[in-house]
């Protein structure tokens, strides 16, 4: 009996200790949209931009790796607008060490279009970017302001320093995404792929026999525009990762194997970097 007791009190004294840190939390959420008002500054407070105390989007931090992360930006009601996609590229310059240095960017998607422009900022600086540059109007993408991040930013910083494309990659034209519900369950029916019961891809999976060695390639499309997306390959000579070759900006990506629904996986990994 003493021991319930002694454990039903020490169940409340935590329970009272959460409520505190939410009301203290709270506090400081309260307190940062005050200073937001009175100065006239632009916070952040549990994922929600402040414009002069007032809520003006969501703004979510998503974790790529350790040190990397993207982010959402939405409409108060929860529509996905522009998707900040953390970037790196090899400069010409080499360090002390003998290494290549990078240069990290923002590769702005702006989702509705599936227009890119791409943008060398500070990750503190980005909430007043959005402000600044008046990106959302009614809770909706203003696409004036989109048209002319466009303009002045374009693609300049990964043409500067990238290899020149051949003339066939240079036939990839941007894809529209499909607006949907992008952290709906995605699934596959033959070789057509669902996400919030909407069909926005199709792939080919094609095997190869070779001096012994078998290789397979899954050949992804945009179902609006019938444009390659990606090509991934495994074989048996590199059976622990998938090589993923990404049309669009021909970047290098690796998916681990796991020998099951490894079409989905890849799926939902180009989802979620926003390549359809």
């Amino acid at each position: 009996m003493q021991y319930i007791i002694g454990f039903l009190i020490l169940t409340l004294g935590w329970i009272n200790v959460a409520a505190q840190l939410q009301d203290k939390q709270y506090y400081k959420h309260l307190k940062k949209i005050e200073i937001s008002r009175k100065k006239n500054k632009v916070i952040i407070s549990n994922d929600t931009v402040f414009n002069h105390g007032q809520a003006y989007a969501v703004l979510k931090k998503i974790k790529k790796s350790p040190f990397v992360f993207d982010y959402v930006l939405s409409s108060l009601q929860g529509k996905e607008l522009v998707y900040f996609k953390r970037e790196s590229v090899n400069t010409q310059v080499t360090n002390d060490n003998g290494h290549t240095e990078k240069k990290y960017y923002f590769l702005v998607v702006f989702i509705q279009s599936g227009k890119t422009c791409e943008l060398e900022i500070n990750t503190s600086r980005l909430k007043n970017f959005i402000v600044e540059n008046n990106l959302i109007t009614n809770n909706e993408l203003n696409n004036e302001s989109e048209k002319k991040l466009l303009q002045i930013h374009g693609n300049t910083i990964s043409a500067k320093y990238s290899q020149p494309c051949t003339t066939e990659e240079n036939n990839y034209t941007s894809t529209v995404h499909i607006t949907r519900n992008r952290h709906a369950p995605v699934y596959i029916k033959g070789d057509n792929i669902f996400q919030d019961n909407m069909l926005i891809a199709h792939y080919t999976k094609h095997h190869q026999i070779k001096n012994s060695n078998t290789t397979i390639t899954l050949t992804f499309f945009d179902a609006n525009t019938g444009n390659m997306i990606a090509q991934a390959t495994i074989s048996d000579k590199n059976a622990r990762n998938w090589e993923i070759i990404t049309h669009a900006d021909r970047k290098k990506h690796q998916v681990k194997f796991y020998n099951g629904q490894d079409d989905k996986i890849i799926a939902e990994y180009l989802i979620d970097n926003f390549y359809f």
